[in-house]
């Protein structure tokens, strides 16, 4: 297959007819490095279990993210078959182009590719040297991504510039495929809900979205943080979507979400992470770049795949397939829910505050039942005294007294029990 006339080869072995370039690892042992990300999952794990900032973070799971990405680089076989895959995802593009991976010469500890010839792509004044539109590529830093994520679920996840070159034409050169991050429909499509709720302003369909792309469980979903979001949507009303950042967007989402405990899956916060990064690489380009602009159509794109006919038919018949089997499980469950019961193995989990709710709404139903029991006591004791006075025929002040002080202890009691239901359960 020859090379497009802007990329050549540099030769190695021999000046004369080498094709290839050698990306050699350096001498790392396997083993220390297994032991090294055994201590810090440790370390995370400790963290966590200690450390507010560490459930916050979720550091576990950013540990295990960290662990399977490094271990995947240890192996240059699986950055050959990401650049693969990445060269297949974008063939005929005329955006970007993959280098090709010489598998003959491939292997754990040698990555042999070919060598791209171009700008590093923050190279500004070379680009205006050689005539390079860096607006126009700074719109092909962005939809690249932007493709990535939308159209394939499968990314670049470390986008700096080092890792991009400029070529004529304004086409990208992208290397290094050791760190990727790939995302699944459900949540490429809460991405896309995300962006529009943010497009319209909306707070609700945003929470919703948060919820698909696996940021926020339902026990999250506090008025508080409902309140907290439609102040955040408000603050980019009348205001053109050219003049937000992505940047500055995520990480108002990101200290909203902070604020509340909430944290971001991993592969997620490597999106945004990612997004992030390239954005900077496109402003550097183009001060003046519309990110939701350019992306805008990429989420049209996908809604409109959510409601064709094919999609729609895929997801009725995986919903009834869902719906089949929960009807074949839930009697099953149920009796051994049962069981459970009758056995006193069932244990009933909830948050401190549920339980300082649950309790203190037990307390105050047993003051006022002793409440009322107190009450009848004394009304009781009230009628058995009236009819001894007057069956016995007493006289004098005593008996009087001691009626007078039941009817007002009477009076009183009443008048709390009656507020105490008034106020209801604390």
């Amino acid at each position: 297959m020859p090379p497009p006339h802007w990329a050549r080869f540099t030769p190695l072995a021999s000046k004369a007819a080498s094709r290839w370039l050698l990306r050699c690892s350096a001498p790392t042992s396997p083993i220390g490095v297994q032991t090294d990300l055994a201590i810090v999952a440790e370390l995370a794990e400790l963290a966590q279990e200690r450390l507010a900032i560490g459930r916050q973070y979720d550091l576990v799971e950013l540990a295990a993210e960290f662990s399977a990405t490094l271990r995947g680089e240890l192996d240059y076989r699986n950055e050959a078959h990401n650049a693969d895959r990445f060269r297949h995802n974008f063939v005929g593009s005329t955006i970007v182009h993959i280098p090709i991976v010489y598998w003959e010469y491939t292997s754990a500890r040698v990555l042999t590719t070919e060598r791209i010839f171009g700008l590093k792509i923050n190279d500004l004044a070379g680009m205006a040297a050689q005539g390079i539109d860096r607006k126009r590529l700074a719109r092909h830093s962005m939809q690249l991504i932007l493709e990535e994520i939308f159209t394939f679920g499968f990314f670049h996840s470390d986008p700096h510039p080092g890792n991009f070159f400029a070529l004529p034409g304004e086409v990208i050169g992208a290397v290094d495929f050791g760190q990727v991050g790939s995302l699944d429909p459900s949540t490429t499509r809460g991405l896309v809900y995300l962006l529009t709720s943010l497009s319209n302003r909306d707070s609700t369909a945003m929470v919703r979205a948060l919820e698909q792309i696996g940021a926020l469980s339902r026990l999250q979903n506090t008025p508080a943080l409902r309140r907290d979001i439609y102040r955040f949507t408000e603050r980019f009303v009348d205001r053109p979507l050219s003049d937000l950042s992505a940047r500055e967007t995520i990480e108002a989402l990101i200290v909203l979400l902070q604020r509340h405990q909430i944290s971001l899956p991993g592969p997620l916060a490597t999106l945004l992470k990612s997004l992030v990064m390239m954005e900077g690489v496109g402003l550097q380009l183009d001060p003046n770049l519309d990110v939701f602009g350019i992306a805008r159509p990429y989420a049209q794109k996908v809604m409109l795949e959510q409601i064709a006919p094919n999609e729609l038919k895929g997801r009725l018949l995986e919903g009834g397939r869902v719906l089949s089997e929960a009807a074949i499980l839930v009697p099953q469950q149920l009796s051994d829910l049962l069981e459970r019961l009758n056995d006193g193995e069932l244990i009933v989990r909830t948050r401190e505050t549920e339980l300082r709710r649950l309790s203190g709404a037990l307390i105050g139903a047993a003051n006022r039942l002793a409440l009322a029991i107190v009450l009848a006591a004394l009304l009781l004791a009230i009628g058995v005294l009236s009819i001894t006075i007057g069956l016995g025929n007493w006289q004098g002040w005593l008996p009087t007294t001691l009626l007078v002080l039941g009817v007002a202890s009477a009076l009183l009691l009443g008048m709390l029990l009656a507020l105490a239901l008034v106020r209801g359960p604390e």
